[in-house]
Formats: C-alpha cells, structure tokens, sequence
C-alpha cells in the first residue's frame, strides 16, 4: 500500500509497480491518496479568502502544506510538532502572525481543529476567520 499519493499517474504507479515486482515478486500493489472537502468555518458561515496562514500539528506537515498551496496562497505556515497541546499564546501567536502577513484567513486540519476548539481557547480561536480542511472519505 503506497499512501498520500497525490500528484502520481498511471505511468508513474506503474514504473513503481515494476520496480517493486523487481524485488519482492508480483504481489498487488495499491496507491491511496488525500482528497479535502472545501474549508469550512470555525464557528462562523464566512468565506474563506484566498490569502492564508496555516497552521498544522503533524508529523509530516510538507503533503498537507503541499495540497493546500494549489488552492490557496499561504502567507505563512506555522508549524507544530504532532500532538502539540495548543495554549492561549499560540492562538494569540498565530492570529498576530495573520495580521502582520495580512492574511485574512487562518486555516488548519480537522485533526488540529478538534484541539482548537476546546473550551479553553475556543473564544479565543473565535475572534479570527478560521477555517479547517476536512478530509473527503473515500468512496
């Protein structure tokens, strides 16, 4: 299984299925890949603009930053590391950095969503035009 395969095509996923027949003999090989639903508001019905911060706590930030490049343009990316417990000043942190790139939006993953909005920082991460990436299921 060949995961976050985004920008492959079938000359690509095939030329990596033969390399891999080369050294472990014909076995089925699968290519999944990240596909996002459209940003939606965190607390609030508005429109996300097109000048963005984003903010990310994942191990491997590089895929998502990259996928959200092709839509947006990303003044800023404020990185965490995974699990990261965010406190009041990241989020007064992250909002000051959107105002000095003059970033109307900030956005982020549902996974650092789900942190975000806890009650100890929700009215906080309220005062800015936030947004997540929900991820699309795969039929």
């Amino acid at each position: 299984m060949m995961t976050k395969c985004a920008d492959l095509n079938s000359d690509t996923e095939n030329l990596i299925r033969q390399k891999l027949e080369n050294q472990a003999g014909s076995k089925p090989v699968f290519f999944s890949r990240l596909k996002y639903n459209s940003p939606l508001g965190i607390d609030h019905a508005q429109s996300i603009s097109n000048d963005i911060v984003l903010v990310s706590a994942l191990a491997n930030n590089s895929s998502f930053a990259h996928a959200i490049a092709k839509d947006f343009k990303v003044h800023h990316h404020v990185r965490f590391p995974d699990h990261h417990v965010y406190s009041i000043s990241d989020i007064i942190s992250i909002h000051q950095k959107a105002e000095d790139c003059k970033a109307d939006s900030i956005l982020t993953t549902e996974k650092d969503m789900v942190k975000l909005i806890v009650p100890a920082l929700v009215n906080e991460v309220s005062k800015k035009n936030g947004f997540m990436y929900p991820l699309k299921p795969p039929l």
